[in-house]
């Protein structure tokens, strides 16, 4: 799993045995992102090679 040092930043996971990259991403800072992270996953896909 990656590690990053700012906290509402997502984490990833990779499996490439089984073709599989989960992400989880969670506000630490407070109730809410107002979004913010739910943008970034969903533009995760876009950013990969091959997509």
């Amino acid at each position: 799993m990656t590690s990053c040092p700012h906290p509402s930043l997502p984490r990833l996971l990779a499996d490439p045995g089984a073709g599989v990259l989960q992400a989880r991403s969670i506000s630490r800072l407070g109730d809410s992102d107002l979004g913010v992270n739910a943008r970034r996953l969903g533009a995760l896909p876009r950013a990969l090679p091959g997509s």
